[in-house]
């Protein structure tokens, strides 16, 4: 029998303890993003994001775009210079990953929005971390990758930009393939795109005076932050 596995990709509290109640982050705060597949009765699996862009539109195919998170599950983000985004290294739960983004703005549009397009991957529990199936950050302090689990050297396609294993089997996004020989029921991995967002990045002396120049981290009065509810919508590639 075809089980589902249900998909969802969250903005958290600052201090993980649930859902964050606002879509409006400070300039320069930390996006603390969870990805996260329900499994109930499910075999047990683990979750990877193969991907993650920030868009100005809800559409996949728009542009601007940004990568944060390239090469099935190298968060790029964290090499530039005034970025420290990373991996949370310790999950709460194989079906749960986390992991921080520095909020910004795109140059030269004068737009608050960001909307934030993931490509999440459910695998098997018991198989191994790979090339394909990880979750690296960079660290500035040693100049390298590290993965949130997993043998080092799983990161190191990282930084030559090739991490697709030749012998590695892919499934188009969306897809669900069982097996069964000699009574032996095997499942391969499966793929969903989630989208996140609107999201909100003020700069409340940039938003006021429109022409103040390049700002600097500025935060939210506390009474103009309105409860919401984060949206993620599933689609499929």
């Amino acid at each position: 029998m075809e089980e589902r596995l249900s998909f969802a990709l969250y903005l958290m509290k600052d201090d993980w303890s649930g859902l964050r109640d606002s879509n409006i982050v400070s300039l320069g705060d930390s996006l603390n993003i969870e990805a996260f597949v329900k499994v109930d009765n499910h075999m047990p699996m683990r979750i990877v994001v193969d991907s993650c862009v920030a868009l100005l539109a809800p559409d996949p195919n728009s542009s601007p775009r940004y990568e944060l998170i390239n090469n099935y599950g190298c968060l790029v983000d964290g090499k530039q210079e005034d970025s420290s985004s990373t991996f949370i290294s310790r999950r709460p739960e194989p079906n749960r990953l986390r992991f921080e983004i520095d909020a910004f703005r795109f140059t030269d549009y004068n737009q608050p929005m960001i909307y934030i397009y993931c490509v999440l991957k459910a695998v098997p529990l018991n198989q191994a971390p790979d090339p394909m199936n990880k979750a690296c950050s960079f660290s500035k302090t040693s100049n390298s990758w590290s993965p949130v689990e997993g043998s080092a050297n799983i990161c190191s396609c990282c930084e030559s930009g090739n991490c697709d294993g030749s012998q590695s089997r892919r499934l188009r996004p969306g897809s669900r393939h069982w097996k069964r020989h000699q009574a032996e029921e095997r499942l391969e991995e499966v793929i969903q795109t989630q989208l996140l967002g609107p999201i909100w990045i003020v700069n409340l002396e940039a938003d006021i005076k429109p022409d103040g120049g390049q700002a600097l981290a500025v935060h939210a009065d506390p009474e103009q932050v309105k409860p919401w509810m984060v949206v993620a919508v599933g689609g499929l590639w």
